[in-house]
C-alpha cells in the first residue's frame, strides 16, 4: 500500500494546550488488550467516540501509521501503556505518517456521530516488549490542528477527550510457542 508523507511528522516540541470540554455529551470509551509479537508487544484497542448529547458531532478518523497514534499529526488517537510503576512503556517509533492516496482529506476522514450513536475505531500500536503483569492503558483523542496539519474542516470538533485508565493483565507467549498476531487481515477495517 503506498503512503503519502505529510507535514507534521516531527515529534511535538512542546506540551499541547490544556484539555477543553467536548460538545455536549461526546465521550470516549476504550477496551484494550496486549499481545506478544516476538521482539515487541502490541496493544490492540477498540475506541468508541460516543455521542450522549442532543446534537450531531463531527470527528476525524486517524491517519494511517505513526502520526495520529503518537500525537505528531492531527487528529491524535494516542494509546499510552503504563507499567506497574506508572511509567510509560516506550513505543516503537513509526517514522511514516500521512494519508493514503486513495483517501481524500477531509471527506474520507470526517465522520458524523449522531446523538445516541458511536464512531468505533480499531487501533494497533507497538511498544517495547514487556514481561507478564498488569498494565494500564490510557487513551486520548485530540483534534487541535496547527499550521503543519492538513487544513481543518470547519465542522470538525476541536478539543480533547480522554478515558479513565483501563487495567490489562498480560502474559506473553512462552518461548517456542506460536506468536499471537492481534490484527486479522481478513477482518474488515472499520475505519474505511
Amino acid at each position: 500500500m503506498a503512503m503519502v508523507l505529510a507535514a507534521g511528522c516531527a515529534a511535538p516540541d512542546s506540551d499541547p494546550p490544556a484539555p477543553s470540554a467536548g460538545p455536549n455529551g461526546l465521550a470516549a470509551e476504550v477496551s484494550a488488550a496486549l499481545f506478544d509479537y516476538g521482539w515487541r508487544t502490541n496493544v490492540e484497542a477498540t475506541v468508541r467516540l460516543r455521542n450522549h448529547g442532543p446534537d450531531p458531532a463531527w470527528v476525524l478518523r486517524p491517519h494511517l501509521h505513526g502520526g495520529s497514534r503518537d500525537g505528531r499529526y492531527m487528529p491524535a488517537y494516542v494509546l499510552t501503556v503504563l507499567d506497574q510503576a506508572g511509567r510509560p512503556v516506550p513505543r516503537v517509533h513509526v517514522s511514516v505518517c500521512g494519508t493514503l492516496p486513495d483517501l481524500e482529506w477531509p471527506r474520507d476522514y470526517l465522520a458524523e456521530v449522531r446523538p445516541g450513536t458511536a464512531l468505533e475505531v480499531r487501533l494497533v500500536d507497538t511498544i517495547e516488549w514487556v514481561p507478564a503483569g498488569r498494565y494500564t492503558i490510557r487513551f486520548e483523542y485530540a483534534y487541535l490542528p496547527g499550521a503543519d496539519d492538513l487544513p481543518p474542516p470547519a465542522e470538525a470538533w476541536r478539543g480533547r477527550l480522554a478515558v479513565m485508565d483501563v487495567a490489562v493483565d498480560y502474559a506473553p507467549v512462552e518461548s517456542g510457542a506460536d506468536t499471537v498476531l492481534p490484527w486479522d487481515p481478513e477482518r474488515p477495517d472499520p475505519q474505511k
